[in-house]
Parts: C-alpha cells; sequence; structure tokens
C-alpha cells in the first residue's frame, strides 16, 4: 500500500527545504549534500555541542561550528537556504536540521 506521510514543519518549514520539491529523495540544493552521510559519531559530537549551547535556535556562526563547515560562506549559504523566508529574524531551529541529517 501507499503511505502518505503528513509535510513536516518547523521554524519556517526548515524540514521542508531539506528534500527536493519533485517527490524524489534529492536533497533540495546542492550544498545540502555536505549534510549526507554523517556518523553517527559525527552527528553524536554536533548534537552534544548543540545541546551544551542551551536553547534550539543557532545563528549562523553557531550553525557553522555544528556542522564542521569551516567556510562562512558555504555554511552561510546553506544556513540561509534553510531558514527560508525567516531570514530577517536570523535563528535557525538546529532541531530542524539535526532531525534530516540523522536519516540522510
Amino acid at each position: 500500500p501507499l503511505f502518505i506521510l503528513p509535510q513536516l514543519y518547523g521554524m519556517g518549514g526548515t524540514v521542508n527545504r531539506f528534500w527536493a520539491q519533485d517527490g524524489s529523495t534529492e536533497v533540495g540544493h546542492g550544498s545540502l549534500t555536505l549534510l549526507q552521510g554523517w556518523s553517527r559519531q559525527d552527528l553524536r559530537c554536533s548534537f552534544d555541542a548543540f545541546t551544551s549551547m542551551g536553547g534550539h535556535a543557532v545563528n549562523s556562526r553557531q550553525f557553522g561550528q555544528l556542522v564542521r563547515i569551516s567556510h562562512f560562506s558555504q555554511s552561510k549559504e546553506i544556513f540561509d537556504y534553510l531558514l527560508g523566508p525567516d531570514i530577517e529574524r536570523g535563528l535557525l531551529d538546529f532541531w530542524s536540521v539535526i532531525g534530516p541529517m540523522v536519516i540522510m
């Protein structure tokens, strides 16, 4: 049987931006491939760093540190893409990032 999953919404629909809009399993933006294929240990280290920060929203600098992207322009591009229309807020719900990373 075909199962239809509900769309998941994070802050500003972050989760929806992870996958291509055509319903495929491809990522929604080429730069998101940097968030694919993380080992359990790497995810755990990132998650531990995130939880030690307190709160659930991160700015672009914190995001770059958590996803271990050393080039600010590259992490900022991903951050802005995932933030979407909430860009003026300047904060991204990291729960909406780490969740999809686990299944990617």
